[in-house]
């Protein structure tokens, strides 16, 4: 039961600092188009490493 709760922690608080940065770099990309095309580019390249990764896991 304690590992299990750790692990909820841990979820949580990837979750909350994933937000966090998210707003931060929304922010920043708002002010900088040149950092949105990087990012947009970088967004695409880790779907398509997600979608890989889901693809060897079935």
């Amino acid at each position: 039961m304690k590992q299990c709760m750790n692990f909820a922690k841990g979820m949580i608080i990837g979750v909350v600092s994933g937000m966090a940065m998210a707003i931060t770099l929304k922010c920043m990309i708002e002010k900088n188009k040149r950092l949105c095309k990087k990012t947009d580019k970088a967004t695409k390249a880790i779907n398509d490493i997600m979608e890989d990764i889901q693809a060897l896991i079935k």
